[in-house]
């Protein structure tokens, strides 16, 4: 049986998980409400088992489709390079391989690789019909989060604003999201450890796992923390805009 979750009385914010009782129901809400997770899933078991024969152009192409799944509004009818994505791999894949044995919440991990999102927003730069370009700083950090998922975060632009930073194509400014997106998961992980009483921070993250979504194999603790401040930050806004319109369409 699953123990009920200790309640705390606190305001929230992007990656304040003092809330530990809407921890779990907020993770398994996200699971349940975000089809695209399963292009996610598909991505990192590609890269995981290509990683070592350094397939490069399988790795390019898995990243390619998490790329156009979440953000379909901005590559479908534009071109995007993803031709050069295997290159970048090769290029940087031993340091990038470094990097997908760090976990951004350890005290001696900083987060300063900013050569890497320099060099990658310029990379899928996409082009529009009119022959103009658009950079997109989301969809360079969601590359380099499934390439390196324990280190990279994501960064969205709704959480980001509540965080107190602005997305922009600057590298300084995800320099400056991945230092506040590390505070966020080392108060994840004190939460996951204080809701299930687990001896150590790997047992806390098998139990947030098999609490969530057991066959959900390719998940960190920065995947749980984005996930979370998605689905309070983004999600449940949403509906609750969706159910204030639709109640005032009833009743006119």
């Amino acid at each position: 049986m699953r123990r009920a979750l200790p309640k705390f009385k606190r305001a929230e914010k992007p990656g304040d998980f003092h809330h530990v009782v809407r921890l779990v129901p907020r993770l398994r809400k996200y699971q349940r409400k975000e089809p695209r997770e399963a292009v996610y899933q598909v991505a990192s078991r590609i890269i995981d088992q290509c990683w070592a024969k350094r397939d490069y152009d399988m790795l390019a192409r898995a990243t390619a489709a998490l790329l156009v799944s979440w953000n379909a509004r901005v590559h479908v009818g534009r071109t995007t390079p993803f031709d050069k994505l295997p290159g970048f791999i090769e290029r940087h894949y031993l340091k990038l391989d470094r990097l997908r044995k760090l976990d951004l919440h350890e005290e001696s991990t900083a987060f300063h690789d900013l050569g890497l999102y320099r060099e990658l927003l310029c990379l899928l730069k996409v082009k529009r019909k009119n022959k103009t370009s658009l950079y997109t700083p989301v969809g360079a950090a969601k590359a380099l989060h499934i390439l390196a998922p324990r280190y990279f975060p994501l960064w969205d632009r709704v959480i980001a604003r509540k965080a107190g930073h602005t997305i922009s194509m600057r590298a300084d400014s995800y320099q400056r999201y991945g230092e506040e997106a590390r505070l966020m998961v080392k108060r994840l992980v004190r939460a996951a450890l204080h809701a299930s009483l687990a001896p150590s921070e790997d047992a806390a993250f098998v139990w947030l796992r098999e609490q969530t979504c057991t066959h959900c194999l390719s998940k960190t603790w920065v995947k749980f923390a984005d996930e979370y401040n998605y689905v309070r930050y983004v999600l449940e806004p949403g509906e609750g805009r969706r159910a204030r319109h639709g109640s005032a369409g009833r009743q006119s």
